[in-house]
C-alpha cells in the first residue's frame, strides 16, 4: 500500500505596524519606540486575497475602520466585517501597505495572496 502523505498548515510570521504611525516616525512627529507595531503568526492561505485580523490585533496597533464589507469565508458563511488600516506589513525584507478585514476575536489571523489591498477589494477571509 503506497504512503499517503498529507499537507500540513503553512504559518508565517509577520510583522505590522500602523502605517499612519510609521509615516509620523519618518516625518520626525513621534519617536520610533512609539510607533505601534506587533508580530505575529499568520495562517498562509493562498486561497484568500485578504489580510484577516482580528479585533485584538486591531486594538494593540490602532487601526482605523475605514468602512465596512461582505466577506465570504472559508465555510462559505457570509458577514459583515470592518475593513481597518491602513497597515505595513513586513515578512522577511519584503513589505507591502495594506487594509485589513477585522474579525471577532475568536477568528484566527490569515494572510492571503495578492489583491490591490485597498478597501474596495473583493475578499475573502
Amino acid at each position: 500500500m503506497p504512503e499517503q502523505q498529507f499537507m500540513g498548515l503553512a504559518y508565517a510570521e509577520l510583522e505590522l505596524a500602523n502605517l499612519g504611525d510609521v509615516h509620523a516616525e519618518k516625518h520626525g512627529l513621534i519617536k520610533l519606540e512609539q510607533v505601534r507595531r506587533m508580530k505575529a503568526n499568520f495562517l498562509a492561505d493562498t486561497g484568500t486575497v485578504v489580510l484577516a485580523i482580528n479585533e485584538d490585533i486591531q486594538m494593540q496597533l490602532g487601526a482605523s475602520q475605514v468602512e465596512e464589507r461582505l466577506a465570504e469565508l472559508a465555510d462559505g458563511s457570509v458577514r459583515n466585517l470592518p475593513v481597518v488600516g491602513p497597515m505595513e506589513v513586513r515578512f522577511g525584507n519584503r513589505r507591502g501597505f495594506f487594509y485589513g478585514d477585522g474579525a471577532a476575536p475568536q477568528f484566527r489571523a490569515i494572510a492571503g495572496g495578492h489583491s490591490d489591498g485597498g478597501p474596495g477589494s473583493d475578499r475573502r477571509a
